[in-house]
């Protein structure tokens, strides 16, 4: 396996959670151009809980190398994206939360199950999830436009499995709702 083939493998669970196409275009604005690969590759693995050492592990590179590129590169960045330049990050997870707070995450539930493996469910334009009792409740809004084609991702740990399903909507009619007049 090609060097390039395996780093694009890595980290590709931040697909479940983070609107990927769009932090990069967001970033790629506060950078000033399109980010590189790698730097892709670094941000898919912070969005994913992994830090620099671990990142360099994975990545076959110098923690401390990988440490000072993060610093000048992607969190430089990520500060410009979150209008945050003078802040000092204090621990590579700020990068996670800021972006968190800017909604980059996805509308998702998250529990563990009592094998503690890690359940996260994604469903693209949805406004609630929620899972109770063997039971998975998605709203999607008034938008019907954003119900063609949904597909549901159901991940547990690393094993991402996905589904196309089925919506029946009962909608009533403009003429419906306004009889009264």
């Amino acid at each position: 396996m090609t060097m390039m083939k395996h780093t694009k493998e890595l980290f590709t669970e931040a697909e479940i959670s983070w609107d990927l196409e769009r932090l990069y275009t967001d970033l790629g604005k506060a950078k000033g151009k399109f980010l590189t690969s790698k730097e892709k590759l670094y941000l898919r693995g912070l969005l994913c809980g992994y830090g620099p050492a671990e990142m360099a592990k994975k990545c076959h590179k110098s923690a401390g190398g990988l440490k000072v590129n993060l610093s000048k590169t992607l969190y430089q960045y990520v500060k410009v994206l979150v209008n945050k330049e003078n802040e000092k990050i204090e621990n590579w997870t700020n990068i996670r939360e800021w972006l968190e707070e800017l909604g980059y995450n996805k509308p998702s539930t998250s529990l563990f199950k009592p094998s503690n493996q890690f359940l996260s469910i994604y469903a693209p334009n949805a406004e609630n999830i929620s899972v109770e009792n063997q039971r998975i409740d998605i709203s999607f809004g008034n938008d019907i436009q954003t119900m063609e084609n949904q597909k549901i991702d159901i991940s547990f740990g690393n094993d991402v499995q996905t589904m196309d399903i089925n919506i029946r909507l009962v909608i009533p009619s403009s003429s419906d709702s306004s009889d009264e007049d």
